[in-house]
């Protein structure tokens, strides 16, 4: 007799914040959870490994709410359009035209001794303008994303490199991928795999709150005043307290990340 076993489809859902309680809880389990303005909040609720991680990158991008991969390509190519707009202006009119374009010449083209000068560093300023315009477009209507990872209690190679792209990506349009309530074995694993070099050990953070907070001021050099729903958000909060230290390699710093996260 064969016994088969089943394995279950992961879990993910999308956090609120509950004000009645101050914490953050699941949309779908609790409707009065409310959206912080312009930050996801993610939780995956099982170990990210080679097994799941497609199952990881389905849901997230359920989640989210974005095909990052395709906005990323549309985004290139508009710039692409951009660059070679203005590698034409910047191409050295031929004697052929210069007669011409004596007489219909751009606002950046001057005529000094009979020859055609351009601005040159007009034109890249303006090609610099019209790039951000493009970037601007293509950003979606949040900035930051934390991913909770609470829950998790292993992440090998293939899980590790797919948050690392994640983080890559999103940067491209804008948004700041933070991680929060991270296990000190999957802190370690992060740590090998070099997650820290790439996302800055200022991205991730030991609870949802501190990630929010840090979102949230962020914003606020930028914005005049920050809300959390239902209340004020002060700028300020208590970031990356577990981690103090955590780009030292010794063994006593590891020892002080750990206990200080438990």
């Amino acid at each position: 007799m064969k016994a088969y076993g089943t394995v279950s489809q992961p879990h993910a859902t999308s956090l609120g914040y509950l004000s009645s309680a101050g914490v953050y809880e699941d949309q779908n389990a609790y409707p009065s959870a409310t959206d912080i303005p312009n930050i996801k909040i993610f939780r995956f609720e099982e170990n990210i490994y080679y097994a799941n991680v497609d199952m990881f990158k389905k849901l997230f991008i359920k989640r989210i709410g974005l095909r990052v991969d395709d906005q990323i390509k549309a985004m290139n190519d508009e710039i692409m359009n951009v660059e070679r707009e203005y590698k034409l202006q910047l191409a050295k009119p031929s004697n052929k035209f210069k007669n011409i374009k004596r007489h219909f010449r751009k606002e950046n083209e001057t005529i000094q001794n009979d020859e055609i000068v351009i601005d040159e560093n007009k034109i890249l300023e303006e090609k610099n303008e019209k790039i951000e315009e493009v970037r601007k477009k293509y950003r979606p209507n949040f900035d930051h994303i934390i991913i909770d990872c609470s829950p998790i209690n292993y992440m090998d190679m293939m899980g590790i490199k797919t948050l690392i792209q994640i983080f890559k990506d999103y940067k491209e349009i804008g948004v700041t991928v933070l991680l929060c309530q991270v296990r000190p074995t999957v802190y370690q694993q992060l740590k090998r795999m070099s997650y820290m070099d790439v996302a800055g050990l200022e991205n991730i953070h030991v609870s949802i709150n501190d990630a929010v907070m840090h979102a949230l001021k962020t914003r606020a050099t930028r914005d005049s005043i920050v809300y959390l729903p239902g209340s004020p958000m002060p700028y300020v909060g208590i970031e990356n307290v577990g981690y103090t230290g955590a780009a030292d390699d010794d063994e006593e710093n590891d020892d002080t990340i750990t206990k200080s996260y438990l």
